[in-house]
């Protein structure tokens, strides 16, 4: 009788193990399915990050670029700054820095003290800021770009659940109509910064990116976004062999 319940419980407990087990699926930057080897290769290098979206019965493994390059359209480029220009005082005749909050919070929602959240597997970890941080990472940021002569930063938001707009003589802006957003995207989600040009060149990335062989700061030098750009069309060749590296330059 006892074998029997260590039989019936064993075979129950396979079942159970079986059902648990999902599928994987694994897509690229374009929302293609590939392989895992191909998915790791991609994750690997420093243009690219991954994300995992986990659902009842399929766990996807989706690529991401860390940052990109690209040029914006010359009737595209003309309405945008003439929009950040009148809305916001934008100079558009110097190198434009955004920093892009989807949601600005009110400072109540911030907790006391900074803290370090991990994943389950501790493989990732994320900075949780207080509100006291968060206002002094935008002091900083301020004062880095009042030395710089040919560039100047600016804050903006999607949504405002309580924020100040102006604060210690800090600013945030609202993207109505979400005009930012609808530009600088991927197939998956806006970037949270972006550098552009006076002529339309960009870069826009993710505010956690990987070293991907410049340093933010030096983006603003002289002949280092050249150096940049090159860097990642050669990253992105090695990725995607078929890719015409001459579609970056084309506009949006």
């Amino acid at each position: 009788m006892n074998r029997l319940v260590i039989f019936s419980f064993i075979i129950l407990s396979n079942i159970s193990l079986a059902q648990k087990v999902k599928d994987t699926i694994y897509l690229d930057e374009n929302n293609t399915i590939i392989n895992k080897f191909r998915f790791t290769q991609k994750l690997n290098s420093t243009i690219y990050y991954g994300l995992t979206f986990d659902s009842d019965t399929i766990v996807y493994q989706k690529i991401r670029f860390s940052y990109f390059f690209g040029k914006i359209d010359p009737l595209k480029k003309q309405q945008l700054f003439k929009y950040l220009s009148a809305r916001n005082g934008v100079d558009t005749t110097k190198m434009i820095a955004i920093h892009y909050e989807d949601t600005l919070k009110p400072a109540s929602d911030f907790p006391k003290h900074d803290s370090v959240a991990y994943t389950k597997e501790r493989k990732q970890h994320k900075h949780i800021r207080s509100y006291k941080s968060y206002i002094k990472g935008h002091k900083q940021c301020h004062k880095n770009f009042k030395k710089r002569k040919n560039a100047s930063v600016y804050h903006y938001y999607n949504t405002n659940l309580g924020h100040k707009e102006t604060y210690k003589k800090l600013s945030w802006h609202q993207d109505h109509q979400r005009v930012l957003r609808r530009i600088f995207k991927d197939k998956y989600k806006p970037f949270n910064s972006y550098i552009i040009k006076p002529n339309g060149d960009y870069v826009v990335f993710i505010y956690y990116i990987r070293n991907g062989g410049f340093e933010y700061s030096d983006i603003f030098k002289k002949d280092r976004w050249k150096q940049a750009q090159k860097l990642f069309k050669r990253k992105l060749k090695s990725h995607n062999p078929k890719i015409d590296i001459t579609d970056l330059d084309k506009t949006k």
